[in-house]
């Protein structure tokens, strides 16, 4: 399954399978509202798949972030399937406590 970005508000809904084969394609989504936010809501409530290399793109989104005085917050830890492969990858560290 393709991925799916919806704006909802502030909030940006992440749908889908996030895997090696689309994460170039979010990486370059997610950089360029980077340019114009200061914050990014991002829900990962509703992703159906994420694989190893997705979970390491969205620590490494989450630092650059950081790096750059700017907040990604990252909500989806009601999520089984986000939760396993992040706790796996040790990456789980970087979602959000709160729903949002």
């Amino acid at each position: 399954m393709a991925i799916e970005v919806l704006e909802r508000g502030d909030l940006y809904e992440v749908r889908g399978s996030l895997n090696k084969e689309n994460v170039g394609s979010a990486r370059a989504y997610f950089n360029s509202l980077l340019e114009t936010k200061e914050v990014l809501l991002i829900s990962l409530e509703y992703l159906e798949e994420l694989d190893q290399e997705a979970a390491l793109f969205l620590e490494n989104f989450y630092r650059a972030a950081a790096s750059q005085n700017k907040v990604a917050l990252f909500f989806g830890s009601h999520n089984d399937a986000v939760m396993a492969t992040m706790k796996a990858c040790k990456t789980a560290y970087i979602l959000s406590a709160d729903r949002y």
